[in-house]
């Protein structure tokens, strides 16, 4: 399934057509007073969708190939899976169950982390998703502590066009999507976590999460953070190990 967004993301030092102009200079501005950097080039390109739901089986392969990271995947399987449930066949309550549910066990994975660390005798520190500079984690990491501890999200449905591909066959349809529908920027700030936060770059990553779930669901965009964090999780201690490995040779030839 492909859909081309009006709004795809641009490249990094491009300016973005879902910002007015005046947000854009504003942006400008303040970019030397960030108190948490954000890389906006570490988003994930979102401009297909496929129709088999759970992590890309590429990043479950990469986190088993470490050997020791059991319950940070399952962990970051079941986020996942909680977010693929959320469809706009679905009575809102439900969506709003299940996104909820989703940011909750993808806020475990740090927790799940830790304890595989600690298991290995691995001495590194736990890599949380706010250590992250994907703008897409943070945001997930503050709809989870909204979601739970001061407002809820609503989930409404929304119906976009898709081309649907089947080897060279090409098929138009509309389909209905489960969509956060009130994420702004302001709901954001009603955690005090948020301030730290420039507040252009809070707008920049919510226009980019609206733009985006339009197309393709906020399910999908979960997800696509979900298998973000993994990456990062993997690519850090993979090169730790090879770091300690090469350490331990080194001392041996001593």
């Amino acid at each position: 399934m492909r859909s081309e967004s009006p709004n795809s993301a641009a490249p990094a030092g491009r300016k973005l057509r879902f910002l007015s102009a005046e947000q854009q200079q504003r942006y400008a501005a303040e970019e030397d007073r960030v108190n948490t950097q954000l890389d906006f080039a570490l988003l994930p390109t979102v401009e297909r969708a496929s129709l088999l739901s759970g992590l890309d089986r590429s990043v479950e392969s990469r986190m088993q190939a470490l050997g020791f990271l059991s319950e940070t995947l399952d962990r970051a399987r079941g986020a996942a899976m909680l977010f693929h449930q959320a469809h706009g066949k679905l009575e809102s309550w439900k969506n709003e169950a299940f996104i909820r549910g989703g940011l909750s066990e993808f806020a475990s994975v740090f927790g799940a982390l830790t304890r595989d660390l600690l298991l290995a005798g691995r001495p590194e520190a736990a890599h949380g998703e706010t250590d992250s500079q994907n703008p897409l984690l943070h945001l997930m990491s503050l709809m989870r502590d909204i979601g739970i501890h001061l407002s809820a999200f609503e989930v409404s449905t929304h119906d976009t066009q898709v081309i649907f591909y089947a080897g060279d066959d090409e098929q138009e349809h509309t389909i209905t999507t489960a969509i956060v529908s009130n994420l702004t920027v302001n709901l954001l700030l009603k955690k005090r976590e948020a301030k730290k936060y420039n507040r252009l770059d809070l707008e920049r990553v919510v226009a980019w999460f609206n733009d985006k779930q339009k197309v393709f669901g906020a399910a999908h965009i979960l997800v696509q953070g979900v298998g973000a964090y993994c990456e990062e999780i993997q690519a850090r201690y993979r090169q730790a190990g090879r770091i300690t490995r090469l350490q331990r040779t080194a001392d041996a030839a001593r």
